[in-house]
């Protein structure tokens, strides 16, 4: 009797031990594609922006614009209107995952072209290589599922006494509102 009962509990263990690997398996064939399923369906609602969320916290109507700045794997945005004029240039980069944008982040910091002047986990500032007579800025934001790129341009070439005080008064007016835009980005988008 007893040895029968040893055997029923060797195939008890026997059969656990099979049909657990065999239900995880199962669950990731079929669990995992239906979840994202969900998701790309906007049933399960993943934290991300969509085009219509940016357009409606940032009060703008923004155009569909190429791929720029080798920003791969996502569709770029450029705000053409505004109730916000500092806003006006500034470009959205929504990737289907925030995953995906902190790749795409990580590339851009990388990047040859540029020379990082101060970086964290969600900003980049970069001064753009090899341009003559200006200078370039870029300031990259990550906020969930986006990349939000503002670029500036400051005259620094030279040029006579009455050019020089019309590139001295633009570069003030595009520092302005490089702060007032850097200042509403971080209200608007960023956690």
């Amino acid at each position: 009797m007893a040895q029968r009962k040893d055997n029923v509990s060797k195939g008890v263990i026997v059969s656990i031990v099979i049909l657990i690997p065999i239900m995880l398996l199962l669950s990731v064939f079929i669990l995992v594609p239906r979840i994202a399923y969900l998701k790309e369906k906007g049933i399960i609602k993943e934290n991300r922006y969509s085009l219509r969320d940016i357009e409606r916290i940032s009060e703008s109507t923004l155009n569909e614009v190429d791929e720029y700045y080798n920003v791969s794997g996502a569709k770029g945005y450029e705000v053409k209107d505004s109730a916000h004029e500092e806003l006006i240039g500034v470009r959205f980069y929504i990737f289907k995952s925030s995953a995906k944008a902190k790749r795409a982040f990580k590339k851009v910091k990388r990047d040859k072209d540029y020379d990082v002047l101060e970086s964290d986990k969600v900003h980049l500032t970069a001064e753009v290589r090899g341009v003559c007579d200006a200078s370039i800025t870029d300031y990259w934001y990550l906020a969930k599922n986006i990349l939000i790129l503002d670029e500036a341009v400051f005259g620094d070439g030279p040029v006579t006494i009455e050019e020089g005080d019309i590139q001295a008064e633009y570069n003030r007016k595009e520092g302005s509102r490089l702060e007032r835009a850097s200042k509403l980005i971080n209200e608007l988008f960023m956690e």
